[in-house]
């Protein structure tokens, strides 16, 4: 048997093959940074998403606290403006009262 051709495989025959071999672990090296890089950035992505989802869902429910305050707001001044004018109406009709008996 020829132990040359086993120790050939294993050892490289000069340094242009160590550096082949260097060169090669060094783009598989990159490769695997690029693709956590990749990985990372889409997981960012995914959780930008997530929280401009969450944000537009709370800022949906306050709108809609906001516009039933509003509403209740405009309906007390409704209230409170015909009051008054009941109570002005009372107090023309009072005055109108006392000239007529006069």
């Amino acid at each position: 048997m020829d132990t040359s051709e086993g120790n050939s495989q294993k050892q490289p025959k000069d340094g242009v093959d160590l550096e082949k071999e260097k060169e090669a672990a060094e783009a598989a090296a990159e490769s695997s940074n690029n693709k956590e890089r990749a990985e990372t950035a889409e997981a960012l992505q995914v959780a930008a998403a997530t929280a401009l989802g969450a944000a537009a869902t709370k800022a949906k429910y306050l709108a809609g606290i906001e516009e039933r305050r509003m509403k209740s707001l405009v309906a007390q001044l409704v209230e409170s403006q015909m009051k008054k004018v009941f109570m002005s109406n009372i107090c023309f009709t009072t005055v109108q009262s006392f000239f007529s008996w006069s």
